[in-house]
């Protein structure tokens, strides 16, 4: 029992975080989701690096009136997901379709997107307006 309530706060912690994360962003937009990701990463190291131990970025497709569309979402331990940025999508989406999973402490995720000029930082540290909430 203690095990489930552990995994339980841990789920509830990184659900927090995500809400915090996603609050800032504009998370309708197309493409909002590798910009969820990678600060919600940002963000877990800040507050507890230890919980990088404890969830999955799932890079996939979500189908959207039966065309998949790339798309990026954080699992939890639980097989539960923190997505804020499904909205992009509208109603008119469907189940998630797995492609790469990274665990929370790859840092390949970010490096895969940090390493480059063109990086997503960069592009939000240029277009704020376009990816934060004022």
């Amino acid at each position: 029992m203690k095990l489930l309530l552990i995994e339980n706060d841990i789920n509830t912690t990184l659900k927090r975080i995500g809400a915090e994360v996603a609050s800032k962003l504009k998370c309708d937009s197309r493409g909002s989701c590798i910009h969820f990701a990678e600060l919600f990463i940002l963000e877990i190291e800040k507050v507890n690096p230890d919980l990088l131990n404890h969830f999955n970025v799932i890079e996939g497709y979500v189908s959207e009136l039966n065309y998949p569309q790339e798309h990026t979402w954080i699992e939890l331990p639980n097989g539960g997901t923190i997505d804020p940025t499904i909205a992009q999508f509208g109603k008119d989406h469907e189940g998630y379709t797995k492609k790469v999973v990274y665990k929370g402490t790859d840092m390949d995720y970010l490096t895969n997107y940090m390493a480059h000029d063109d990086t997503y930082e960069k592009e939000r540290e240029n277009h704020p307006q376009k990816y934060f909430k004022p």
